[in-house]
């Protein structure tokens, strides 16, 4: 008897146990985005690079610095991207590979004149050349989410993650790179192609494409 009455009071508790947790994981469809930050690193931070090192330092939510590229860790992505920060603690579209940029765009640890060092020194013969136009040495977005020195002329350009879209910078007007079939673009063997496979892409390894474009704004 003792026995029995212990079983039955297991398998109450096991009952319990179970529909309480039914009750509270909720449905199998919850949205993945609500859950997403469960996923990621339980010290998730907004980070900024050391050029000297490739390593990452966090940065406090009240010294981030609107209109600078940190790496965050995004909760659609489940994975740390670059991206600018906004006003209000916001960050812009995730930039995908083959974005370029200028170097001061980013909150980096080291000062500017040990950045410019840094950079030269990787661009090899570029740098003597860049300072004889007065062009830009610009850095590109691998697939590895590591940024390298451009040794090559191009313009600032970014890869919108999320939407597939491109803008390329001519002086201080922003504009959008379009294809026949629209703006969506993937970036495939160092190479930007159209999203809708069959149509040829003319975009280089220097971000840079001659395809129809139209004015967009002029930020970020």
């Amino acid at each position: 008897m003792i026995n029995f009455c212990i079983s039955r009071l297991q398998f109450c508790a096991l009952f319990l146990g179970c529909l309480v947790c039914t009750f509270f994981q909720g449905p199998p469809f919850f949205p993945a985005q609500i859950c997403a930050a469960a996923d990621g690193p339980l010290d998730a931070q907004v980070r900024r690079p050391d050029p000297r090192s490739g390593s990452f330092s966090p940065v406090a939510p009240d010294q981030i610095i609107p209109g600078k590229i940190y790496n965050h860790f995004s909760a659609v992505h489940r994975r740390y991207v670059w991206a600018y920060a906004e006003e209000g603690g916001s960050f812009s579209y995730a930039l995908g590979p083959g974005s370029t940029e200028k170097p001061d765009r980013f909150d980096l640890t080291t000062s500017t004149s040990e950045t410019r060092e840094l950079v030269e020194a990787e661009a090899g013969p570029w740098a003597e050349t860049s300072r004889r136009e007065g062009s830009s040495i610009l850095v590109r977005l691998g697939v590895d989410e590591k940024w390298s020195v451009l040794p090559v002329r191009s313009i600032r350009s970014h890869h919108d993650v999320d939407s597939g879209r491109r803008w390329e910078w001519h002086g201080k007007r922003r504009v959008a790179v379009l294809h026949t079939s629209g703006g969506s673009w993937e970036y495939q063997g160092g190479r930007y192609v159209p999203a809708n496979g069959w149509i040829v892409s003319c975009c280089g390894h220097d971000g840079h494409c001659s395809n129809t474009s139209l004015a967009g704004s002029d930020s970020p």
